[in-house]
Formats: structure tokens, C-alpha cells, sequence
């Protein structure tokens, strides 16, 4: 079914899952001979370990670039910027898959590395106020948009 939507082209190289947090990642048929060192690794965070909050991983070689992409769940709620944070420092540090040599965090391992997933950030107001300017929120994202915010104030997230 996967290739009606990518064409036969597109070989998928891995998957990892735990409870509602996975990823999967296609290449082209062709560069799969120029791939290699494919690695995969998951966290959790949520208190049982079902999957509802963590991240899970996958990294491999393309050419000579090493990718690494995390999807991540993070804590929800309004007022929970510092648990937020604090859970994808822990992803960070928790999941990577470190080199033989040495222990390296992989945003020192990796050329290109992709952090997304539901990061639960939210604007610092209630709908209700929000509503009038649903038009503008564009321009309202430096003042109201905590992960903007946090990586301008806190300096969280460099280079991301």
C-alpha cells in the first residue's frame, strides 16, 4: 500500500515503534547500495514505559552524510515548558546511539539530524484570547510561542 503513495522506487530501511511514537525511513532504490551502519534506538519517559511519552530513533549512513532522526512525544499540558524541556534534554542524552571509539552525544555524531515528533509547545495564551488574532499569529510567534521563546530566552535547541 506504502508504495502506491512513494512508487516502487523507494525501499523502507527500518522501523521502530513503541506504543504511539514511531518512525520509518524509505530510501531511494538506487542510493540503498551507498547505505550503511543503519542503527535504531528508543527512550521512554512515560511512567509505565507503554510508549505515550519518550522517543524513538533511527541513524544511518547515506553516502558519506550520517543522518539521525528522533521522533519524540514530549509532556503536554499549558504550563509545562520546563518538563517539556527537560524530557527532550533527556531524549537527547538517553537515546543516542554512540560511536565505538567513544561516547559522543549524536548531534556531535550525526551531519544532519532531525528532531520532531508532538514537542507540545503552545502559545502563552487561552483560546479565548487568541481568537481575535488567529490572523495574526504568524506575527505573534515571537511573543507568545513558547518553544520560540524558550530557544531565544534559554538558548535550548542550538543550531536546531
Amino acid at each position: 500500500m506504502i508504495h502506491q503513495y512513494l512508487g516502487k522506487e523507494y525501499i523502507k530501511i527500518d522501523f521502530v515503534g513503541k506504543g504511539e511514537i514511531f518512525l520509518v525511513i524509505f530510501v531511494k532504490d538506487y542510493d540503498c547500495r551507498f547505505l550503511r551502519d543503519v542503527c535504531k534506538n528508543y527512550i521512554m519517559k512515560d511512567m509505565l514505559g507503554y510508549g505515550w511519552k519518550g522517543g524513538v530513533m533511527i541513524q544511518f549512513t547515506l553516502y558519506d552524510t550520517v543522518f539521525s532522526f528522533i521522533n519524540c512525544h514530549l509532556e503536554s499540558g499549558q504550563n509545562a515548558v520546563e518538563k517539556r524541556l527537560n524530557m527532550a534534554q533527556g531524549i537527547l542524552k538517553d537515546i543516542g546511539l554512540f560511536s565505538e571509539k567513544e561516547m559522543i552525544e549524536p548531534d556531535a555524531v550525526a551531519d544532519i539530524n532531525v528532531f520532531m515528533g508532538d514537542l507540545n509547545f503552545r502559545f502563552n495564551r487561552t483560546y479565548q484570547q487568541h481568537s481575535p488574532d488567529v490572523l495574526n499569529s504568524a506575527q505573534l510567534v515571537p511573543n507568545l510561542d513558547q518553544l520560540t521563546i524558550a530557544k531565544r530566552d534559554l538558548g535550548v535547541f542550538p543550531g536546531y
